[in-house]
């Protein structure tokens, strides 16, 4: 996993910004207090070996794709690079 929060470059941020540059309304999350928000379900209702898996792990960054293209083009840029990605819908389940 790659520490962006310690200022760290990763080596696909640079695609990275040119993704987010051809897609301006691709919304990107990195601010430390709402990566904390999208770690969490807001269904608590879980057996607690797996909420204490889930709820360990901080995410480096969000992306909010709004289209088709932008999940392909994301779905792209983390199989070039090997970054695991994790899809969340609304959080409840």
């Amino acid at each position: 996993m790659v520490n962006m929060a310690k200022g760290i470059r990763p080596s696909w941020k640079k695609d990275l910004e040119n993704l987010l540059h051809k897609n301006p309304e691709l919304r990107m999350i990195k601010d430390p207090e709402k990566l904390d928000y999208y770690r969490n379900d807001l269904n608590v209702d879980l057996p607690p070996m797996i909420r204490d898996l889930l709820l360990k792990s901080l995410p480096d960054l969000i992306l909010q794709p709004t289209t088709e293209n932008h999940l392909i083009e994301i779905f792209a840029l983390a199989q070039k690079h090997h970054i695991p990605l994790t899809v969340r819908g609304a959080g409840t389940w």
